[in-house]
């Protein structure tokens, strides 16, 4: 499932970087198992909110968590922790210790590359942290009967240490755990869900741009695969229909994790983000229970674009109608 091999220079990871990094990870397991433990004793009863981000790829999550992570109202993983993944709640210590956080605080720059951020501070996938979840090499989701209640147990209380840290809620954003919401809800009965969307054939023909990116080809697959890849790829004629049979799948596993749940879920719109960005946050403050305003100053600094829709390309009109012959079909 790996096409990492087939990336071009600039989306390559880093190998030597990688291998000393796991040695340094495998010497932290042992040390970050005591803490684990030594937090949820002290702080059990004192778990606040954790919210997952639930999204297709390229919906602006990256933008969400950038702003939210900035407002100083909120804990997630950053670049610096998720150098450790097999030691969070280590590196979260330390990373408050140091006070890392302050970093990117006041920065106003929201740029990101296909969910790379700027700073040391800014929020992280955390990709190899839950990638040891997954229990097919040939998509992302998750089948808890495959996996060892030990190993579950110990990532719910590593990950509730890690919601202990700074005390502030705690969000997670994450293509896996975003699919796999069924797989969250049972792990944390408390998690609340923004689920995240944006216009379909703005989504299409960014996930295209980001295929010719990552590999110089957009028949190549990217990001994440739905339990139903196989059949996606199978019955799709062409690289457009692939991509949407894929947000639709993951939308469609998403809400199925979401019934009797809706009390607990965000819905956010990209467009309004950008377009309406005081009252979407205002909104998601309220549903999340944070109390803190956010400051007028904090707010005119965010500057986002208006949504580039391109609807009047050539490609855009052909992804349109794909989209249409396709809802016209399942219906």
């Amino acid at each position: 499932m790996d096409e990492r091999k087939n990336r071009l220079e600039e989306y390559q990871f880093n190998d030597e970087f990688e291998d000393m990094m796991k040695d340094v990870n495998l010497s932290l397991i042992d040390s970050e198992k005591k803490l684990v433990n030594t937090i949820n004793i002290n702080f059990k009863d004192k778990l606040p909110p954790i919210i997952f981000f639930c999204y297709a790829p390229r919906s602006g999550s990256t933008l969400l968590s950038q702003i939210l992570a900035r407002t100083n109202h909120f804990s997630y993983i950053s670049n610096f922790t998720a150098r450790f993944w097999e030691a969070p709640v280590t590196a979260l210590t330390i990373e408050k210790k140091l006070g890392i956080r302050n970093i990117s605080q006041h920065d106003s720059n929201y740029k990101s590359n296909y969910g790379l951020t700027k700073f040391v501070s800014d929020p992280h996938e955390f990709g190899f942290f839950w990638n040891k979840l997954l229990t097919s090499t040939e998509n992302h989701y998750i089948d808890l009967k495959k996996i060892d209640q030990q190993k579950l147990i110990f990532l719910r209380d590593q990950i509730n240490a890690m919601r202990s840290i700074y005390q502030k809620p705690f969000f997670i954003k994450n293509g896996i755990t975003s699919y796999n919401t069924s797989f969250v809800k049972k792990l944390f009965p408390d998690a609340k869900f923004v689920f995240m969307k944006r216009e379909l054939p703005c989504i299409v023909q960014s996930i295209l741009t980001a295929r010719n990116d990552f590999y110089g080809d957009s028949k190549i697959w990217w990001s994440l695969k739905p339990k139903n890849f196989n059949d996606i790829v199978n019955r799709s004629n062409n690289e457009i229909e692939e991509i949407i049979y894929q947000i639709k799948s993951i939308y469609d596993e998403i809400e199925n994790g979401f019934s009797h749940q809706y009390g607990n879920v965000f819905k956010l719109n990209y467009e309004n983000l950008c377009e309406n960005t005081e009252t979407t946050l205002t909104d998601l403050y309220s549903f999340v229970g944070v109390e803190e305003e956010i400051s007028q100053t904090f707010l005119d600094k965010i500057y986002l674009k208006k949504p580039n829709r391109n609807n009047k390309t050539k490609r855009f009109k052909e992804i349109s109608q794909s989209i249409n012959n396709i809802l016209i079909k399942n219906i």
